[in-house]
C-alpha cells in the first residue's frame, strides 16, 4: 500500500510539473505574440508617417524657390566663435562661406580672442575670402570679457542680420543650411 501511495505522490508530483511547463509556455507563447503583435503595429506607424513626411517633403520649398526670392529674404550674420583653435577655424570659415544665400545678403563674422597663431591664420584665410567676394569680417579683441558670450555680443553690436547664426569652431555647416532655415 505504501508503494501504490508513493506512485501516486510521484505521478501527481509529475502531473503538477507538467502543469507549471505547460504555463510556463502559454505565458512565453503570449509574451512573444504581443511583442510580435507590437513590432507590427510600431512597422505600420513607422511607414505612415514615412509617408507623411514624404508628402510633406513634396510640398517644401526647394532651394532654388528660396534663392529666387532674393531681396525679400532677411540679410543673416553668420557669426563663428574662435579661440586659439588653430585646426579647425580655416574649415568652418571655408564652410560658412560655401552655404548657399544671395550674395550681399550674408555677413560672416570672425569673433577671434585667440592668443596663439590662429590669429595669423584667421586673418590670411578671411582675406582670401574677402578677395573672393565674400562679405567677411575678423573681430578681434584683447579683453576676453564674457568669453564666448562676450565675443558674441560684441559681434552683435557691429553685425546688419536680422537673423543670427551662430557656429562653434569645431562645426561644419551644411551648404543648404541657411536656405532651409533663414526664410
Amino acid at each position: 500500500m505504501n508503494t501504490q501511495i508513493y506512485e501516486m505522490e510521484i505521478d501527481m508530483m509529475g502531473m503538477a510539473l507538467k502543469v507549471v511547463v505547460l504555463c510556463f509556455y502559454g505565458v512565453a507563447t503570449v509574451g512573444l505574440l504581443l511583442y510580435g503583435l507590437n513590432c507590427y503595429v510600431m512597422l505600420m506607424l513607422f511607414r505612415r508617417r514615412r509617408r507623411e513626411v514624404q508628402a510633406h517633403h513634396d510640398d517644401r520649398i526647394t532651394a532654388d524657390d528660396v534663392l529666387a526670392m532674393g531681396d525679400s529674404l532677411p540679410v543673416v550674420t553668420t557669426q563663428i566663435a574662435i579661440y586659439n583653435e588653430l585646426n579647425v577655424s580655416e574649415r568652418v570659415m571655408r564652410a560658412a562661406c560655401n552655404m548657399r544665400y544671395p550674395k550681399g545678403r550674408h555677413e560672416i563674422q570672425v569673433l577671434d580672442d585667440s592668443t596663439d597663431e590662429t590669429q595669423q591664420l584667421v586673418e590670411r584665410v578671411a582675406a582670401e575670402l574677402l578677395a573672393e567676394g565674400h562679405d567677411i569680417k575678423v573681430l578681434h579683441r584683447t579683453d576676453r570679457t564674457g568669453f564666448k558670450a562676450g565675443a558674441l555680443q560684441k559681434g552683435l553690436e557691429a553685425c546688419r542680420g536680422d537673423v543670427i547664426a551662430v557656429f562653434d569652431a569645431d562645426f561644419v555647416p551644411q551648404e543648404n543650411y541657411l536656405l532651409d532655415t533663414a526664410h
